[in-house]
């Protein structure tokens, strides 16, 4: 013979339905008042134009208002384009009048770059194997 089977109680809902249905909606309160709020702070700070501060700022190393080139981005002191002896420009040397091209380097062989700073013979060969497949 065999064991008799335990019986399985089953579950059932005690209370009425509908009060069973307001306490699971007023489960949902505390989640709706976390997320409304973090909504309504995020509202606010878009609002009122809320920024990340940068890591520099962190850092505390963000240069002076007054030391800021607006223009560029960045700070004045050490901004090339409005402070020109910060970085000598390079003297323009215009069309090359017998290729056809700016700044050309077959004429100028110091405005090639290399891998060392000076242009090698294959790369300047290269160049003028360019320059005169076109008329």
């Amino acid at each position: 013979m065999s064991a008799p089977e335990a019986a399985v109680p089953t579950a059932r809902p005690t209370g009425h339905p509908l009060l069973n249905a307001i306490k699971a909606m007023l489960g949902f309160i505390p989640t709706v008042l976390v997320v409304g709020s973090a909504l309504a702070i995020g509202w606010w700070g878009h609002t009122n134009h809320w920024q990340m501060p940068t890591f520099a700022q962190l850092r505390g190393e963000v240069p002076e208002p007054e030391d800021w080139c607006e223009a560029h981005n960045i700070a004045e002191s050490i901004c090339v384009e409005c402070n020109t002896e910060l970085m000598p420009q390079a003297k323009e040397r215009g069309w090359c009048k017998i290729h056809g091209v700016p700044e050309c380097v077959t004429c100028n062989p110091d405005l090639a770059h290399g891998a060392n700073g000076a242009p090698n013979a294959t790369e300047l060969e290269r160049i003028r194997k360019v320059l005169d497949y076109s008329p």
